[in-house]
């Protein structure tokens, strides 16, 4: 346990985390993703696949970092989160 000396009193970390963060309902997919013996890697991975946040050029394109959304793998369609990993 952390605690920080201010003046006379003493906040706790885990008072302040308590407070601050935001309380949501979890997801369906939480137990597939982080589960007792995950690897971290993976879990981070496919947590930012489900939420479709993985740097793919159609996403790239679309904040104008590349200028070519085509995939490498199929040699055809725009890389997407699909068809990298779902098609």
């Amino acid at each position: 346990m952390f605690n920080v000396v201010i003046g006379w009193s003493i906040i706790k970390f885990s008072w302040i985390w308590e407070r601050t963060r935001v309380m949501q309902e979890k997801v369906c997919w939480q137990k597939v993703v982080w589960f007792s013996s995950h690897i971290l890697k993976n879990s981070i991975i496919t947590w930012m696949v489900i939420l479709n946040w993985l740097s793919t050029k159609d996403r790239s394109l679309d904040f104008g970092i590349t200028h070519s959304d085509a995939c490498l793998l199929c040699e055809g369609g725009r890389e997407t989160r699909n068809c990298l990993f779902f098609e």
